[in-house]
């Protein structure tokens, strides 16, 4: 009877643990698949939204024949450019080579310099201006990688674009008018075939090819201001088109979360931060549904109008303001992937505002050349006139001889505010600014 009850008591005790447990497992399993369905319908809602969901769907955007795929040709360039790097010289590239700012038209010394920087790379000049005009472009990727994806191709592909840059104003400084197109045209479609990509950091870089195209071409005018400066730019606007659209760039994100998310690798976070769902699948699955719904979110509202400027910008700030408000641990991951976004758009609606200022510039030193003098107040230059950073009129003011244009939008730069667009004429040492 005693030996009965002992057992008897061993029993409630292992029912006791065992209950319990298989309760908290049962749990942890639907737990488990309950953010399993969370995901997956995420990943439903965004391929009704027209987002790609698949690599499949994502390779379609940028598919390209192998005969005019620019990208195999961009990679073959970089090799050469590497061995030119590479050479043996009597004096050493500066690190600070391929800056425009060093040249001055009135300085001999400086246009020398300039020429001994360029003249090496003369052979792939012309490689990359002929593969910049191939009709496409499809950088491999790997989406193994998942969010983490890069391309190695871009850094020394800006590299070349400072150089046609350089090239185009010596060209220009020289006279040689066609040259210096050719070489700004060059850099004009090569910020296009990354503008095309459906990758923001795509997008980022064809920014940045389009400023560096921008910024020589108003350099040349201010240098030369003469009617084929003022063609130059004119064909230069014309061949950049608008610039990168959130409403594509954004087009990889999906897959690149699903890649991560079955591939076992934790959602997104800052850098040197341990995973915030500590493997649990559970976690991991409603982190990365919540992730692809601020995607979708981030994508309808890049999908309103208008497409740039401070309205868009306000849009997804409100997207981010949504996933902050949310405390569950998912969103928290989820804000932390979009606090990027908002300043992206913002890039973005520079480079806009970046073009509409160079045609402004030209309009006026056209109307100099006519008038004798520039306008006291800036004349009705349609769109042109109006800074999409700020949905209102350029600052304008005649400044002697010369004037200034710039935004009202300010950044800091060395902890003094600087309008994040600005020309002006005559063109300044940067003590005389």
């Amino acid at each position: 009877m005693a030996r009965r009850k002992w057992l008897f008591a061993i029993a409630l005790v292992f029912a006791g643990i065992a209950i319990p447990a298989v309760a908290l497992w049962s749990a942890y399993r639907q737990a488990g698949e309950t953010g399993r369905r969370h995901y997956e319908e995420q990943l439903r809602l965004a391929k009704e939204e027209g987002l790609p969901t698949l690599p499949s769907e994502l390779a379609l955007l940028t598919r390209t024949p192998e005969n005019q795929n620019a990208a195999r040709r961009y990679r073959q360039i970089l090799v050469d450019y590497q061995k030119v790097l590479d050479l043996p010289r009597k004096t050493p590239l500066p690190k600070d080579r391929w800056q425009l700012g060093r040249i001055w038209a009135d300085r001999p010394e400086t246009l020398v310099t300039a020429l001994a920087e360029v003249a090496p790379f003369a052979g792939v000049l012309d490689e990359l201006r002929t593969a910049s005009k191939l009709s496409g472009c499809d950088f491999k990727y790997d989406l193994s990688k998942g969010l983490s994806l890069d391309f190695p191709e871009f850094a020394k592909l800006k590299d070349l674009c400072k150089i046609l840059c350089q090239s185009a104003v010596l060209e220009a400084l020289d006279g040689n008018w066609n040259a210096a197109t050719d070489d700004l045209l060059a850099v004009a479609r090569m910020s296009k075939h990354l503008r095309d990509q459906p990758f923001v950091i795509a997008g980022l870089v064809s920014v940045s090819f389009r400023s560096m195209a921008e910024s020589a071409a108003w350099q040349i005018a201010q240098s030369r201001p003469e009617e084929p400066a003022f063609v130059l730019a004119d064909r230069l606007v014309q061949e950049l088109g608008p610039p990168p659209s959130l409403r594509r760039e954004i087009g990889s994100d999906v897959v690149a979360l699903r890649a991560d998310a079955d591939g076992g690798r934790p959602p997104p976070r800052l850098e040197d931060v341990p995973d915030p769902t500590m493997g649990i699948p559970a976690l991991r699955y409603e982190a990365f549904a919540a992730c692809i719904e601020l995607v979708v979110r981030q994508h309808k509202a890049a999908m309103a109008d208008p497409e740039y400027g401070p309205q868009a910008k306000a849009r997804l700030e409100q997207v981010e303001a949504w996933a902050d408000e949310r405390k569950d641990l998912a969103h928290v991951i989820a804000s932390a992937f979009a606090s990027t976004t908002p300043m992206t758009i913002h890039y973005f609606s520079v480079s806009e505002g970046k073009v509409r200022a160079l045609r402004a510039g030209v309009a006026l030193l056209r109307a100099r050349a006519q008038d004798g003098r520039f306008p006291d107040a800036l004349p009705d230059m349609g769109k042109d006139g109006i800074d999409p950073l700020a949905d209102q009129p350029w600052f304008y003011r005649r400044e002697g001889d010369g004037f200034r244009l710039e935004s009202t939008v300010k950044r800091k730069v060395g902890g003094k505010d600087v309008p994040e667009v600005y020309l002006l004429f005559p063109r300044r040492a940067p003590k005389d600014k």
